[in-house]
């Protein structure tokens, strides 16, 4: 722990037994790449606060840093005295009785305060628990309600949660010695002064809301709270007007708050002849009088100001309003047009002629390569479309000795981010890696002093005079023994798997020399920069291969190497290369970070860049021809690798970043990574078991990948083949090569076809490997080759019995150990009725506190068969009863069920779009309906009865192992909208049922389908699949 911790989380605690061991374990747990402290102030409690923070003081005493009272000194000097003991360049609060609920809350906020250096209040929304009620406000404060963070709406309303501040430490000598309340309302508007506020949409901690607290039913009964506190509020005012009383708007605002208190107090003591008035003006200076009066005042004057606002406000607002409206009609009028009917239909109809044609080429390709020689393939080849011009080569990889690639990086005055770029380079999964860094003669101090102090085995070091940045490339590439290069400049970053992914794209294709990549762009920017397709024609106008791409050395060494004098020096030397007979390759991820900055080389000097580029094209005047004649050449090769020597030099487990020898190495091979229940099951036992296993997982299926974000919290080892391979027949060889470089314990194939056929050619390689099969319905190819390929698997696993009952039925798998999983969720932090406030939920929605309200939530899929539910909700309506119906989705039957629910034109049957906050939706039902024609185990039907809801689904796939028929739900036959009606009906006729339901089905996803019970299962499975 270092002697100046980055963050100090300030913490007073005063009875706060019941709390306090919870808010220390979430202040531990928080993961930050920074130092922090925890400075405590415990004001002599009565019960066991004391003892409990001692254990956690000799637990972690670099941390932890308590300050015990010899006597109860108050709330507000107890904070305040114990903010002036903090250390850090940045401050956190959070009380005894509160929480964080989110382990990057620290560095969260510490990377918006770092790259926002005018802000110096940082906050971000909270989850309120509320003592003996049945709900809690799910969210506050929410992004949409917040007004302008500015001080002044501060100082209006206090919008920021305690325990979700984080301030710019300032100097705390002139803090009131005065018991004031709120202080820490206060202690945002002291910061305020100072910068910016700045808001992050994120849900990070808790605030407990109870009855030992000071706020405890606030709302429900001021009067109380103002005559235990008024005094302590005036004062706070008062401190108020030392720090604003100068401004004359702000000045207006604080007397507005206090003329309201006064009137407060004012009628409680004429009530109860309490002396507060008195009290008051005894309490505070002899002027008090006077500036009270002044503030009265000013408070007629801010009351005027505010109808006047009032007035201009209302105006606006029925401006907005009725343009808002006339641009929805515009909108849903174009919708409809026949011109967009006609598109779409156009468009169909090409994409089917496409499809078509491609076909019907494949076929004949298919045929030829059959029937015809190759003497007279090779006459008819120079006429086929080039995606088919494919020549076979059978080609073989040199065992090459030494270090496989080196990364060079020319340094110059970069300091700041250097260290960033070293440590990304370090991390790398593979590490058989030189890293040369050129420092190119810095002038700046701090800079060389970095430099000075980078150690590392790998690490070569090499100073120069200033050169420029090509030479410093170039310098380093002389001293490389590397087969590749990679040089990165100095601010950038790259991805854990860059260089092992680059090497696999490279060693695969000996005919390709560099290889590219997406780009993450970072810092005043952050987005995905998406490179086209390697096209040399469009690469002499635009820049299309990233700087940090890798090439091989002897190109380098052919084309001269890097050219001074100019501006993208990169870009002319890919130019040069390709100019020269090099191919490149896109690799289709963003596995470079390039940080985007105001001072990068060329960001916006316009005629400097035109500049440069009309010296590279004069360097290279033939360009154009030269790349003409060599397309005509060039022909698609199918590598064959003889003697098994595609990763010849990518194979030695010693080469790459291994896990932890004590724990099991786990391969997961999934169809992709998108939005599914598969990827969803998968995730949320993966997130709970991630250190206890070294976890990596290979996609095989062609998609977008929308759901890496999250499985990279799991794991950095994500490898997608469609990604590395352009031919489905080289998968296999990477397979193997992974389970044999990564010593893999366990292979675990996930709701996936195509893995199953490399089975055989992987056990007879690694008999000791053990193999896992998890299938979900019986209608994929999966099911099937799944039983083919059953000498090869040792343990079957679904979610769902109907899985399981027809794995009985095959004699083939008659010996084999076959075990149900149920999928699981959240139900305590994410799908937990007690998180949100239903009646208030409800209000939003006009649903009355006696109205039922019936949901549909889903995909607007045929197999989902919303139109069932629309159908049935009419018919229920038609009989007049009293209950409200919500459809929630999007999907392919949008247009439909809108207008069939428009059609209707019944206010009680509503279409609520598609909605990501699903679990609050929830909060407000008593029914939810899923009447689809198929299913597996749907997670939707469980999160409905995890909030209470009862579930009325069709008896289709897995749906009957979370539901038992009126125990806890209700089973129907799918595609029958009358039995529906009768469900609903019955419901509603028994009230009582409702509620035994409710209770019923939330205590059933507790005791058999928590993410916790998932993942203990899973654990289990793997750690035992040896005995």
């Amino acid at each position: 722990m270092s002697n100046k911790p980055i963050v100090s989380i300030v913490c007073v605690a005063y009875n706060h037994e019941k709390f306090i061991q919870q808010t220390l374990e979430s202040f531990i747990m928080q993961k930050a790449n920074f130092d922090f402290e925890i400075i405590i102030g415990e004001d002599c409690s009565t019960d066991k606060t004391r003892e409990i923070i001692k254990e956690f003081e000799k637990k972690y005493p670099n941390v932890i840093k308590p300050i015990f009272r010899e006597k109860n000194i108050g709330t507000t000097e107890n904070f305040f005295d114990t903010l002036r003991c903090a250390n850090g360049k940045y401050i956190v609060i959070c009380d005894g009785d509160d929480f964080f609920i989110d382990e990057n809350k620290l560095q969260l906020q510490v990377d918006f305060l770092d790259k926002n250096l005018d802000y110096a209040v940082c906050f971000h929304s909270v989850k309120i628990f509320f003592e003996n009620k049945e709900g809690a406000k799910s969210i506050y404060p929410r992004a949409v309600d917040l007004p302008e963070l500015t001080t002044l709406s501060l100082l209006k309303n206090n919008f920021i949660p305690t325990m979700s501040v984080m301030y710019r430490r300032q100097n705390y000598k002139d803090l009131p010695k005065i018991n004031i309340v709120p202080g820490d309302w206060y202690l945002h508007l002291y910061h305020a002064k100072f910068g910016k506020i700045g808001f992050i949409d994120k849900t990070m901690s808790a605030y407990r809301r109870h009855s030992g607290g000071i706020w405890w039913d606030s709302h429900g009964n001021k009067e109380g709270l103002f005559k235990k506190h008024g005094v302590s509020f005036i004062a706070m005012y008062f401190e108020l007007l030392k720090l604003f009383g100068k401004n004359l708007e702000y000045r207006q605002i604080i007397s507005y708050h206090v003329n309201y208190l006064l009137n407060v107090i004012i009628e409680i003591d004429k009530k109860e002849k309490s002396g507060m008035i008195n009290e008051i003006l005894l309490k505070f200076p002899n002027n008090m009088s006077e500036i009270l009066s002044e503030c009265l005042i000013d408070n007629n004057e801010f009351k005027k100001d505010i109808v006047k606002k009032d007035i201009v406000i209302q105006k606006n607002e029925l401006i907005i309003q009725k343009q808002s409206d006339e641009l929805h009609d515009l909108y849903h009028s174009r919708v409809v047009t026949p011109a967009i009917k006609l598109r779409y239909i156009l468009r169909n109809v090409v994409y089917s002629f496409r499809s078509l044609r491609n076909k019907i080429e494949g076929r004949i390709v298919c045929l030829a390569k059959k029937y015809l020689s190759e003497e007279i393939r090779s006459v008819i080849r120079p006429y086929l479309p080039r995606r088919y011009r494919v020549l076979a080569k059978k080609v073989k990889n040199e065992k090459w000795e030494g270090i496989l690639i080196s990364v060079v990086t020319p340094f110059f005055n970069h300091g700041k981010t250097l260290g960033e770029t070293v440590e990304s380079v370090l991390g790398q999964t593979f590490q058989n890696f030189e890293y040369i860094i050129v420092n190119d003669g810095s002038t700046d101090a701090e800079s060389n002093i970095v430099f000075e102090k980078i150690n590392h085995p790998k690490i070569i070091k090499i100073t120069q005079e200033n050169q420029g940045v090509a030479a410093g490339r170039n310098n380093g590439i002389i001293k490389a023994k590397g087969k590749y290069i990679l040089c990165l400049d100095s601010d950038d970053i790259i991805a854990p798997t860059y260089l092992e992914k680059m090497l696999v794209v490279l060693e695969s294709n000996p005919d390709i020399d560099i290889v590219y990549s997406h780009m993450n762009f970072f810092g005043i920017e952050e987005r995905i920069f998406e490179e086209p397709e390697f096209d040399p024609q469009l690469l002499y106008s635009s820049n299309i291969i990233t700087t940090a791409s890798v090439f091989r050395k002897s190109v380098w060494e052919k084309s001269g190497g890097y050219k001074r004098g100019i501006g993208f020096e990169d870009w002319e030397f890919w130019i040069n290369l390709v100019e020269n007979g090099s191919k490149a390759r896109l690799f289709p991820e963003p596995v470079f970070n390039y940080r985007r900055a105001v001072e990068s080389r060329y960001i916006d000097d316009k005629k400097k860049r035109d500049e440069n580029i009309e010296k590279i094209k004069k360097l290279h005047p033939r360009y154009l021809k030269r790349i003409k004649e060599l397309k005509e050449n060039w022909i698609m090769q199918r590598n064959i690798f003889e003697d098994n020597s595609q990763f010849v030099n990518l194979k030695n487990s010693k080469e790459y970043l291994q896990g932890k020898k004590e724990k099991k190495n786990v391969l997961i091979l999934m169809p992709w990574l998108t939005f599914g229940g598969a990827e969803t099951l998968v995730y949320n036992y993966c997130s709970k078991i991630k250190n206890d296993f070294n976890i990596s997982i290979i996609t095989g299926l062609k998609s977008e990948n929308e759901w890496e974000y999250k499985f990279k919290e799991v794991t950095n080892n994500i490898y997608h083949l469609p990604n590395l391979f352009l031919r489905e027949e080289e998968y296999f060889n990477f397979v193997a090569n992974y389970i044999e470089s990564r010593k893999i314990d366990v292979l675990h194939i996930v709701h996936n076809s195509s893995f199953y056929e490399m089975l055989p050619d992987l056990r007879k390689r690694f008999p000791r490997l053990k193999v896992i099969s998890t299938v979900f319905n019986v209608v994929a190819d999966h099911f099937n080759n799944s039983i083919k390929y059953a000498d090869f698997i040792d343990i079957y696993t679904t979610d769902n019995t109907k899985v399981l009952k027809a794995y009985d039925e095959q004699s083939a798998i008659s010996s084999k150990e076959k075990i149900v999983i149920y999928n699981g969720i959240d139900c305590n932090g994410k799908f937990n009725p007690v998180l949100y406030d239903r009646l208030a939920e409800r209000e939003k929605l006009n649903i009355n506190k006696d109205d039922i309200a019936v949901y549909f939530m889903g995909r607007l899929s045929p197999e989902k068969n919303p139109d069932i539910f629309v159908e049935a909700a009419k018919k229920v309506l038609d009989n007049g009863v009293n209950i409200k119906f919500f459809v929630i989705g999007d999907g392919p039957m949008r247009m439909e069920i809108e207008k069939t629910i428009n059609e209707f034109g019944d206010k009680n049957l509503s279409y609520l779009g598609y909605q990501a906050d699903i679990p609050c939706y929830l909060s407000t039902a008593d029914i939810f309906v899923l009447p689809s024609k198929a299913e597996g185990f749907p997670l939707s039907n469980v999160e409905a009865m995890a909030m209470g809801v009862c579930v009325i689904a069709s008896d289709v796939g897995g749906v009957s192992d979370a539901i038992k028929d009126a125990e806890t739900g209700f089973l129907m036959q799918p595609n029958s909208p009358s039995e529906l009606v009768e469900k609903i009906e019955y419901v509603l006729s028994q009230k009582e049922i409702l509620e035994k339901i409710s209770k019923n089905a939330r205590k059933s996803v507790e005791e058999n389908f928590s993410i916790e019970i998932l993942a203990d299962k899973y654990k289990n499975l793997y750690e035992n699949i040896n005995e």
